[in-house]
């Protein structure tokens, strides 16, 4: 199985991650993100392939440069073993 937390740090102003910890020592094949905003248009698309992934234990990190200050919702899914694992949040993009 996969663990998440939540996303930290919440609020955020330069960057913002996800701790995903793999059950069995397995490394992550790969991810995929979305960030929409409160409109529901999609405002970030990212994919991390398997060389991100260094570990069971993994931070994956996104850049909030491009976006307003604000309410987003995310959805990750991770690649295991074959298995996807998917989760969700939200989060608050403070400015500068």
């Amino acid at each position: 199985g996969v663990h998440y937390s939540k996303a930290f740090p919440n609020p955020s102003v330069v960057d913002i991650g996800v701790r995903v910890v793999s059950t069995g020592g397995l490394v992550p094949e790969a991810a995929t993100l979305q960030v929409v905003d409160m409109k529901g248009t999609v405002v970030k698309a990212q994919r991390f392939e398997s060389s991100y992934f260094n570990g069971a234990t993994n931070d994956i990190r996104w850049s909030n440069e491009g976006l307003r200050p604000g309410i987003y919702f995310y959805e990750m899914e991770l690649v295991v073993s074959g298995k996807r694992y998917r989760t969700n949040g939200r989060y608050v993009v403070r400015s500068f």
